[in-house]
């Protein structure tokens, strides 16, 4: 085995990273593969166009967060006509149209000089920080019936993206599908094998029903903990909007009892106070509760008072 391929751990603890980029902190990372799937017409590509317009024209993303710098995107509308990608991007930016923002209706396969093609537009464009690609399997090499469900054959698919997001340090957002069959986990539902979710670094899954203005967001991924967020789908302006507080349903107790008691109290709480209303050690609630700011759930004041994150 090559040596140099070789760390030891006290080695690993002495280096230094740079931290994360975020386009929402504890929510979308700007790193690595994500994928976004829903269902045919349930707003997935409305939601991608909405994050990268807030983004390109420094709004507040998806009214939640403001964007950590002017960010320049590659989209890959390859379900859509010229006169329609103008009309979505109209609708959502109202009627700004940036000069950050590239579209293409066309481009190659994987395997038939899409990668090339990405790599001559990076070159070309160096302030390129983020592609997504509309849909995924617009872009996948065409397959026959024997190939279609190889686990092997889709984390490849994905290994070529990963390809691009370290030679160029962008940011891959890959749309996709889901099958029909209901799944109790929400991973599941993603059309293919565990190749292509496996492969990416964070998923994210819209769920909403046919004609209603709200839905709810999944999160998972290498840098995020798995949670819900509620969206509401604003008409007028053809956006998609967090809308305050996310679903707690599927917290820890834990969790759920140290949102409870901070929820409860006019001021902020440290976590030597909410460890004692709790009757649990200090150390695992002070542990906790950072890892909830992390994660969105709660806001850090001064001197290390907590407080629940507030409603939009």
């Amino acid at each position: 085995m090559d040596r140099e391929k070789v760390i030891s751990a006290w080695k690993l603890g002495q280096q230094e990273f740079e931290p994360l980029n975020w386009i929402i902190p504890g929510v979308i990372p700007m790193e690595g593969i994500m994928l976004m799937a829903a269902p045919p017409k349930a707003g997935k590509s409305i939601f991608i166009l909405n994050l990268i317009i807030d983004c390109a024209l420094q709004r507040k993303v998806l009214g939640f967060a403001d964007p950590p710098k002017r960010i320049n995107t590659l989209y890959l509308d390859l379900e859509n006509s010229d006169r329609r990608a103008q009309e979505r991007i109209n609708k959502i930016s109202g009627g700004q149209f940036p000069t950050n923002l590239d579209v293409a209706i066309q481009w190659e396969r994987l395997g038939s000089g899409g990668l090339t093609a990405l790599r001559h537009h990076l070159k070309e464009h160096q302030l390129t920080d983020i592609i997504v690609v509309d849909v995924l399997n617009k872009m996948l090499p065409s397959r026959g019936t024997s190939g279609q469900y190889s686990y092997q054959l889709d984390a490849e698919d994905i290994g070529r993206f990963r390809i691009i997001v370290e030679e160029f340090g962008v940011m891959i957002i890959l749309i996709h599908h889901t099958r029909k069959q209901d799944s109790a986990d929400w991973v599941e539902k993603i059309i293919g094998t565990q190749g292509i979710a496996g492969s990416c670094d964070t998923l994210m899954l819209l769920e909403r029903d046919r004609a209603s203005t709200s839905a709810t967001l999944r999160v998972t991924g290498r840098d995020v903990s798995e949670e819900s967020y509620r969206l509401i789908f604003n008409q007028e302006d053809y956006r998609w909007l967090m809308a305050g507080r996310r679903d707690t349903s599927n917290l820890s107790a834990e969790r759920t009892n140290i949102l409870a008691v901070v929820k409860g109290c006019e001021e902020a709480l440290r976590p030597i106070e909410v460890a004692r209303l709790l009757h649990k050690s200090e150390g695992s609630i002070r542990r906790m509760m950072a890892n909830m700011e992390r994660d969105g759930l709660l806001i850090r004041e001064s001197y290390g008072h907590y407080v629940d994150r507030m409603e939009i």
